[in-house]
This record gives C-alpha cells, sequence and structure tokens, in this order.
C-alpha cells in the first residue's frame, strides 16, 4: 500500500493544475499586448501632437516674419546667426530629407535649408532648443522630423514636414486619424523611401513608412 500511494502521489499534473497554469499564461499574454498596445497608442498620439506643433510654428514664424524658416534670406542679421536660406519660399531641394551633415552646411537654397528650419524655429524660441541647432527633432519611433520640398505626390513645389521610421500598423492609425487612411492620397502622403513614389493601399503592417504632410 504505501508504494502504492507513493507511485500515485508522485503522477504529474491533474486536469485542474493545468488548466490554471493555462489560465495565468493568458493572462499574461494578455497583459503584455495590453502594455503593448498602450505604448504603441502614447506614441502615435505624442508623433501626432509634435506634427501638429511643428505646423503650428512653421505657420507662426511664416506670420511673424514673412518668411519660411530655413528659407529666411534674413535669418543671419534676424537672429545673430552664420546661415541665411535663399529666401525663394521653398525649403531645401528634393529628396533632402536627411539633409547634409552640419559640417557641410552653406548659406543659399539647397539641401542646408531643411537644416536651418529648426535653427530658425528654435531662435524665434517656436520649439525648444538653442538657437543654433540645425538638428531634426526627434520622433517617438526612434526618427525624426524633417522639412523638405514635396514628395511621395506632393508638389515638388511645396514644402512638407514628414516623420521616419513609422511601423505600418502605427502609419495606418496615423493617417486614418489625421487623413483618409490611403498612402497615395490625401494630405498625408507615404512612402518606404524618399526617393521613391508613394507606396500601395493599403499600408503593410510589416513596412516602415516615411509619412508627409504639408508644412505650411
Amino acid at each position: 500500500m504505501l508504494t502504492r500511494d507513493k507511485r500515485y502521489s508522485n503522477s504529474g499534473f491533474t486536469l485542474v493544475e493545468v488548466s490554471i497554469v493555462l489560465v495565468v499564461i493568458g493572462l499574461l499574454i494578455g497583459s503584455v499586448l495590453v502594455a503593448v498596445n498602450i505604448l504603441q497608442n502614447a506614441r502615435i498620439t505624442s508623433t501626432i501632437s509634435t506634427l501638429q506643433s511643428i505646423q503650428s510654428a512653421v505657420s507662426t514664424y511664416n506670420q511673424n516674419y514673412g518668411a519660411v524658416p530655413g528659407d529666411d534670406a534674413k535669418a543671419a542679421s534676424r537672429f545673430g546667426l552664420s546661415n541665411s536660406g535663399g529666401g525663394d519660399g521653398l525649403v531645401g531641394t528634393s529628396g533632402s530629407f536627411k539633409n547634409d551633415a552640419t559640417a557641410t552646411l552653406t548659406t543659399g537654397n539647397g539641401t542646408s535649408e531643411s537644416n536651418f528650419v529648426w535653427s530658425n524655429l528654435r531662435s524665434a524660441g517656436l520649439i525648444k532648443g538653442k538657437a543654433d541647432d540645425v538638428s531634426q527633432p526627434g520622433n517617438s519611433f526612434g526618427g525624426i522630423f524633417g522639412i523638405q520640398l514635396g514628395v511621395f505626390g506632393i508638389s515638388d513645389k511645396t514644402n512638407v514636414v514628414c516623420i521616419d521610421k513609422i511601423p505600418g500598423s502605427a502609419a495606418t492609425i496615423i493617417d486614418q486619424r489625421q487623413d483618409d487612411g490611403n498612402p497615395q492620397t490625401g494630405n498625408i502622403r507615404a512612402g518606404t523611401d524618399i526617393t521613391s513614389a508613394a507606396a500601395t493601399n493599403p499600408y503593410v503592417e510589416t513596412n516602415v513608412y516615411i509619412l508627409c504632410t504639408k508644412a505650411l
């Protein structure tokens, strides 16, 4: 009897115990997914908020100084900076989203203007940072905000603000909240490469996108 009892006492988990373990695992997985969704939504909300703030800052600069930040021909004398833009109303050149290294910046029209945008806005107190800081602000997905000429079907005579490294799932939500949800149409356009055409519709969840919309 002792041997038999011992044999039964060493048997595996009961059905109830296995069920409890599975329930606990399910709850843990559910909690992780909820946390991931909360983080994703927070990043999306932050990205949209910052995008709108940048558009507002560009508009305010234009109203206050009669010029587009980055392209402002009087920026050097206005703010005591070393560089000014070309004054043609257009920021940088087509395909200049990644911009120049700080050491190669030059005065006048060109890709340098895409960097001057941020120095001009900071000098005017419209975004945070030092007046001579030409670096692009980061976004919540590990990318940057950049300003250049039109792309993805937006006229190359239009200044646009872009955000990169946006996962497909987040790009879909941002576009739906702010526009029509289609990367090829509307106010927000998107692609996987700044020098390529707009992405196919619908967004692909596993792709990473650059989203652009009018800056002014």
